[in-house]
């Protein structure tokens, strides 16, 4: 392969590295903050109390936490959906057959019921491809779930300020699955057949370089991933279809003990934690390239480009080990020319990076950290008395630091003893300490999410103390959250599907499944329609309580409408036999506790029991029955 064009893209990935220089600075503070750890320079100058307290943490778990929710319910509702388009457009071959199978039965479809089946296969192919596409998000073969990957990019975006998601890829896989063996036991087999599936993951910031003149995903060319290989996953590469076997196998040969960068080397090892060293030799650095290339570009490297096409641009994915090109395929994908969605906590219109929640924290948590280092230091130093010894009044052997009960103290005079030790206190000043301690603790709560969101309800006053009063409160707060679930709807979801639908519409072989379709995000718009209709739930439910309305509503199903907004597991509603059978044995109980009752009365009062019992049946059997029956039952009875 022509190395004049990995020179070229080595070249473009220095100018991105160099770009991000500055950012990497501040996500080094980011990462160092969320560990609660401090900067080394910081930390060289405390001298006391290096307690660092862990708000950052705290609140990131919180908000993390609550978008995940958001974003996949315990109720297993979708985030995405897809829908037919207003008018869908079916294969020809199809409608050929709707047309064939009429026109069998001597009818000849109307414009009109021509649209009506092209709209019910439209449907059925549409929840088809929903059903598929939910099948590939489900981890398997070394791959993790749509959801694992999306809290990991959810996690970045928060730490850093931008989370990215990558994908989707073409990859051939292995299905593995259990299947009756001979013998009628269950085996574990794999398949022997390839099948191609979409793969995606997550990104770390600290692996992605994109174009340095761009400020947005949309503005950039290219994209560059780097990826710290050892020896033998180098030699894996090899399996995957398009690299160039003789030009790894050389490279490893000529660098035995690896090529990482003492640049990169340094960085990895100040992410590792303060302190830390870890050994960096015999790696290797593989870059990643995904952008657009000239038709000239690749033909260098091998691809096949007709001379008419040399001048124009190309998709293109190239993968190299040092300047070295590896491998150069143009992008199979269609419509995803750099196959990564990039989504911000805060966006920086200036950058292609965001700002994260450490970054929004940062002054905060110093001044927090701060107070409560002062809170501690003074504590320490007022919490007994401090002593002024004079080391001339004792005895040369004796030590007055070694203080104990019951101690002999030697002087030499008795003008000594009167001047050897000096008793005195330093102020406390604890009180107003914990007033600036909570001063910055209420500020963090400012700029981030309320305490009572991760369950600290200490602080809760006034409104807060009653139900609806915290229902508002927790509404209010929502709102964060709420731009931070649109944002993945924006940024990650919206896009990330319509590749999915475009990667199943182009590699997928069922034909069943493919057809005219839209992407919708439904994250923020569920969010909103269950807080909307759970409070209009409620205001149904106090309404239901006055007499006049009573038996207008179906309680049965208001109740499970309530029990699905609140994500309640399954089976805390009981079905409507298991109710039929509850109040079944809730009657017999109590009349078996009232016949009890009664039996006992009487025989306190001497009466024969049973005569009694069986006169009071009678009476209430008769009482039931019409004028006529009562004689019969009369005249059975005599």
């Amino acid at each position: 392969m022509s190395q004049d064009l990995g020179v070229f893209i080595k070249t473009l990935f220095s100018e991105a590295e160099s770009a991000r220089a500055s950012k990497e600075e501040v996500w080094m503070k980011d990462y160092l903050q969320t560990k609660s750890e401090y900067e080394p320079d910081e930390l060289n100058k405390i001298k006391r109390s290096k307690m660092y307290v862990p708000a950052t943490r705290v609140k990131l778990n919180t908000v993390l936490t609550q978008v995940m929710d958001f974003l996949f319910p315990a109720s297993e509702e979708h985030n995405w959906d897809l829908k037919p388009s207003p008018r869908p457009e079916l294969h020809p071959s199809v409608i050929t057959h709707y047309q064939q199978q009429a026109a069998a039965q001597g009818q000849e479809l109307s414009q009109d019921e021509l649209e009506k089946l092209v709209d019910k296969k439209a449907k059925a192919s549409c929840e088809a491809m929903c059903e598929e596409i939910a099948d590939q998000l489900v981890g398997g073969s070394g791959r993790k779930s749509y959801r694992a990957v999306c809290k990991s990019v959810a996690e970045q975006k928060l730490k850093y300020g931008t989370g990215i998601l990558k994908g989707p890829l073409v990859r051939e896989e292995f299905r593995e699955g259990y299947a009756i063996a001979e013998d009628g036991s269950w085996q574990l087999q794999k398949s022997q057949v390839t099948e191609l599936r979409p793969y995606y993951e997550d990104v770390s910031v600290w692996n992605a370089y994109p174009d340095a003149n761009a400020t947005r995903l949309e503005d950039c060319e290219h994209i560059f991933q780097d990826h710290i290989y050892n020896r033998r996953q180098v030699l894996d590469l090899l399996t995957y279809p398009g690299f160039n076997k003789q030009t790894i196998t050389d490279y490893l040969r000529d660098n035995k003990d690896g090529d990482l960068d003492s640049y990169k080397a340094l960085k990895l090892q100040q992410k590792i934690g303060s302190g830390e060293t870890r050994k960096m030799d015999k790696r290797y650095r593989v870059y990643e390239f995904w952008g657009t290339l000239t038709g000239d570009q690749l033909a260098s490297v091998g691809i096949k480009i007709p001379e008419e096409d040399l001048a124009e641009i190309f998709p293109a994915n190239v993968w190299m080990l040092g300047d070295k090109v590896i491998k150069a395929v143009i992008n199979p994908l269609e419509g995803a020319t750099i196959p990564y969605q990039f989504d911000y906590f805060v966006e920086d219109e200036d950058s292609i990076w965001g700002d994260g929640l450490p970054t929004l924290l940062r002054h905060p948590q110093k001044a927090l950290n701060s107070s409560m280092r002062m809170l501690l230091d003074n504590a320490a130093v007022s919490c007994g008395p401090q002593v002024a010894a004079n080391m001339s009044a004792f005895t040369q052997d004796e030590d007055p630091r070694d203080i104990y009960a019951f101690k002999f103290w030697p002087f030499r005079s008795v003008e000594d003893m009167n001047k050897a030790l000096k008793f005195f206190s330093v102020p406390s000043y604890t009180n107003e300490l914990m007033a600036l301690v909570r001063v910055f603790n209420d500020m963090v709560d400012d700029m981030s999410v309320p305490r009572f969101m991760g369950g600290d309800g200490s602080q809760m006053r006034g409104a807060g103390k009653t139900a609806r009063g915290l229902s508002m409160l927790i509404g209010a707060a929502h709102q964060i959250l709420k731009d931070l679930v649109k944002s993945h709807d924006e940024n990650i979801t919206r896009p990330f599907f319509k590749k999915m639908y475009f990667w199943n519409m182009q590699f997928n072989s069922r034909k069943d499944i493919k057809g005219d379709f839209e992407i919708i995000a439904t994250g923020t718009s569920v969010l909103m329609a269950k807080e909307v209709q759970l409070e209009r739930m409620q205001t149904v439910l106090a309404i239901t309580d006055n007499p006049r309305f009573e038996g207008w509503v179906d309680d049965e199903k208001l109740l499970k409408e309530i029990s699905k907004n609140l994500e309640l597991p399954e089976g805390v509603l009981r079905s409507a036999r298991e109710k039929e059978s509850y109040e079944r044995e809730r009657l017999v109980e109590s009349a078996r506790a009232n016949v009890q009752a009664l039996v006992e009365e009487l025989e306190n009062k001497g009466v024969d029991v049973q005569h009694e019992l069986l006169s009071m049946l009678q009476q209430q059997a008769g009482a039931l029955m019409p004028e006529g029956g009562q004689h019969e039952a009369g005249r059975a009875a005599a």
